[in-house]
This record gives C-alpha cells, structure tokens and sequence, in this order.
C-alpha cells in the first residue's frame, strides 16, 4: 500500500507541476500571451488536471480491493472497512499533501532555493492558491459520481467479460475475477 502511494504521489506531484499555469507562464513568458489569445484553451487547461486526478484516482479501489483479498485474514465486512479506510486515507494524502505541497513548492521554487529560511511562510501564501483546483477537482469527482451511479464501468465489464469468456456457472460468476465483480454480484470496492 505504501507503494501505491508513492506511485500515485509521483503521479500527483507531476500533474501538479506540468499544469499549474502561473508556474509555466513563469518559465515561458510567450504561454501567457498565447493564453490571452486564446482564453478558452487556458479555461480548458485547468479542467485537465482535476479531470485526469480522478480517472487516475479511479484505477486504485481494485488495485486496493485485489491487495486486500491477498492477504485473506479477513472476513468480507472487514475487507470493506479496511478497504474504505485505506482510500479514504490514500485519497486525503494524494489529493491535499502530494497535490498542494507540489503545487506549493513548483510555483516559489526559486524563492526555496534562494532563502530557504522563507519556506514556510512562502508555502503558507501558496497553500490558498490552489482553493480553485479542489473545487474543481469536487465539481468533477461528484460528476464522475453520478456516472458511476449508472454502473457504466461495471456494465461495460460485464460486456467484454461475456464476450471474451466461456459461459460459467452461477458459483463462477459470483467469484471475482481480478478484483473485479460482476453486475449482478457487486461489490463496495467497485466504486
């Protein structure tokens, strides 16, 4: 689980610097002409980063769940508080740690270098920069929500399962299969 974390922090911690625009416009003073051009593709940029965070986001609960399943010293119940622990957990430390701290540090960089004893209080006037981003970043997990409402993900699962598989018993179709459950047999990792 720890490497999950690190993985995706790394993940976190790239998205937060490759699309923070002030911090790009710092480094190619021509982007923010063009984004004076072109306005909508800048309002557009900013969408990209909440929206990848989630579909991202999206791959760690069977990621969770198959890790959980391995270690088999738990009852079903269990699993699925350890497994909503371990995410809620995992998603406070990506998305407001490796996220904010990334951003924080990518945009006064220079300033850290040059008088390190200023750190705090240069990330302490970052922090609330990034306020536009967990609004978007909740505008469009609550969206991804209601999609994952419709069992899209599971539906389409169950498509390709039924077209690249033999036909099983009602016993085989209830057991997982690499984590993942059927539509018929859900289950509370398949969020």
């Amino acid at each position: 689980l720890v490497a999950l974390v690190l993985v995706f922090g790394t993940i976190s911690a790239s998205l937060a610097a490759l699309t923070n625009l002030s911090a790009l416009t710092k480094v190619w003073p021509w982007l923010n002409a063009w984004l004076v051009d072109h306005q909508n593709w800048g309002i557009l940029f900013q969408q990209i980063t909440p929206m990848v965070m989630v579909i991202i986001y999206n791959i760690v609960p069977p990621l969770i769940n198959l890790l959980l399943n391995l270690q088999r010293r738990r009852s079903t119940s269990e699993c699925m508080v350890e497994f909503f622990r371990i995410y809620f957990h995992f998603l406070l430390i990506q998305v407001f740690l490796f996220y904010t701290f990334a951003g924080g540090l990518l945009q006064n960089i220079h300033e850290v270098v040059n008088h390190p004893v200023q750190f705090l209080g240069l990330l302490g006037k970052a922090l609330p920069s990034n306020e536009l981003f967990f609004l978007k970043y909740l505008v469009t997990r609550c969206f991804l929500l209601s999609l994952d409402l419709l069992r899209l993900t599971d539906v389409l699962v169950a498509f390709l399962r039924g077209i690249f598989r033999r036909s099983k018993t009602a016993r085989e179709r209830r057991t997982p299969c690499c984590g993942w459950h059927t539509v018929d047999h859900p289950n509370g990792g398949n969020i």
